[in-house]
C-alpha cells in the first residue's frame, strides 16, 4: 500500500502572461524557490491525462490529477532562441568552410559558403524556437480564454501560506485560495 503525502498550496488564477511573469519575479524575491511553483500543462497534455475535455480552468484548480509543468523564466525563453540558432549555425558555417577549403575553394568561396550555410541554418532554428515560443504563448492563450492562467505553489515552511497568499493576491485576477492535496 503506498502512503500519500498531503502537500498544501495556495492557487492563484490570472488574467494575463505579464501578470503571472509579475507574480513569478515577486515570489521569488520574497524568498520562493522557482521549484515550488507550477503551471496547468497545455491543453492537450490536460485533457489526454484526465480522459475528457475540459472548459473552465476553475474545475481543475483543486484537482490534484490536473498536469502541471514547470514556469520557464523569462531569461529561458531566449536561451531556447539561442540554443536553437546558435551552435547549428557555428557547425553548419564550419562545415561548409571546410568542405569548401578541402575542394580547393578560394578564401571567397569558403567565406562565402560558411556565410552561407550559417545563415540558413541559423535562419532555420530562428523559425524553431520562434515556433516554439509561439505554442507557449499559445497555451497562455488558451488559459486565460477559459478563465485565467493557473498557478500553484507548494507550501515547504511555516509562514509562507500567509506570505504567498499577499503576493499572489497583488497581481491575480480573483480571489486566491489555499487547498490541500494528497499525492
Amino acid at each position: 500500500m503506498t502512503e500519500q503525502t498531503a502537500i498544501r498550496e495556495v492557487v492563484a488564477i490570472f488574467g494575463s502572461r505579464e501578470a503571472l511573469e509579475n507574480a513569478i519575479e515577486d515570489l521569488q524575491s520574497h524568498g520562493f524557490d522557482r521549484s515550488q511553483l507550477s503551471l496547468l500543462a497545455s491543453r492537450e497534455t490536460v485533457e489526454e491525462t484526465l480522459g475528457h475535455p475540459v472548459g473552465d480552468i476553475h474545475t481543475l484548480a483543486d484537482d490534484p490529477a490536473a498536469p502541471r509543468s514547470e514556469p520557464l523564466e523569462r531569461p529561458d525563453v531566449g536561451n531556447v532562441t539561442g540554443v536553437a540558432v546558435g551552435p547549428p549555425a557555428a557547425f553548419a558555417a564550419l562545415a561548409a568552410a571546410g568542405v569548401t577549403a578541402m575542394t580547393g575553394g578560394a578564401f571567397a568561396g569558403v567565406a562565402l559558403a560558411a556565410l552561407a550555410a550559417g545563415g540558413g541554418v541559423g535562419a532555420l532554428g530562428a523559425t524553431l524556437a520562434k515556433g516554439y515560443t509561439d505554442d507557449v504563448a499559445e497555451d497562455f492563450e488558451e488559459q486565460i480564454a477559459r478563465g485565467g492562467i493557473l498557478l500553484w505553489v507548494s507550501l515547504r515552511e511555516p509562514g509562507q501560506e500567509q506570505s504567498a497568499g499577499e503576493i499572489l493576491q497583488r497581481h491575480a485576477k480573483e480571489k486566491v485560495r489555499t487547498h490541500t492535496i494528497s499525492v
